[in-house]
């Protein structure tokens, strides 16, 4: 049975930073030692980098 999880990254389709959602199986990327942790991390930090500096990603 697979754990199925949605999570929040920033994507750039026309140029303006806008939330995304990724879909992994947490049970298949479990070995890998939190990288769905760390991909919000870096899905949020360069979301509000975007936001602060007013620059499009």
């Amino acid at each position: 049975m697979s754990a199925l999880r949605q999570v929040p990254f920033v994507v750039s389709t026309d140029g303006a930073p806008d939330t995304d959602m990724l879909v992994v199986d947490e049970l298949a990327v479990g070995a890998l030692g939190g990288v769905v942790h760390e991909l919000e991390l870096v899905s949020h930090a360069i979301g509000r980098q975007a936001t602060a500096s007013g620059q499009r990603t």
